[in-house]
């Protein structure tokens, strides 16, 4: 999973390198923390699953030749274990 990681991020710089080598600016759009809902300890997801929180947004994030921003959380798709720890104050 790492090195499709690792691909796909690759694939993406030589795309954003030979589109900027084509004209003379580079846009880059910058995100604070996202945060999209949570399932933890209970449900606090948009309608859908969250599929669509970022659809009013889409032309602007696609907008750029690099966007990019910090994900507050983790993607999971419920097939592994939730951490557990003794005080989630330092977890």
């Amino acid at each position: 999973m790492r090195s499709q990681s690792h691909i796909m991020l690759l694939a993406a710089l030589l795309t954003v390198t030979a589109a900027a080598a084509q004209k003379d600016t580079l846009v880059i759009t910058g995100v604070g923390d996202i945060m999209l809902g949570t399932s933890y300890p209970s449900g606090h997801l948009a309608p859908g699953d969250g599929k669509n929180l970022l659809k009013p947004m889409r032309a602007v994030l696609r907008n750029s030749d690099i966007t990019f921003g910090n994900y507050e959380g983790t993607l999971f798709n419920g097939t592994g274990k939730p951490k557990q720890c003794k005080d989630s104050a330092k977890c």
